[in-house]
């Protein structure tokens, strides 16, 4: 059994002991993974998201538009 570098106690062991009875189910209803929000599309064609600039087509210059 592999020991651990730091603890020097068995990895699978320590899982049993400490590390399992601590575990929770999952929640029996899905959880949103992404955020939803209205952005205007700038002049030169991106949207700021989360302090992140993403393009997007020429087309929707000026508009809003819905990203996930």
């Amino acid at each position: 059994m592999r020991l651990h570098g730091t603890t020097r106690r068995q990895v699978a062991q320590q899982f049993r002991d400490v590390e399992r009875p601590k575990l929770q189910p999952l929640p029996a209803s899905l959880f949103p993974m992404f955020s939803e929000a209205r952005r205007s599309v700038h002049r030169d064609g991106h949207i700021e998201l989360q302090k992140a600039f993403y393009s997007v087509p020429p087309e929707f210059m000026g508009q809003q538009v819905w990203v996930r």
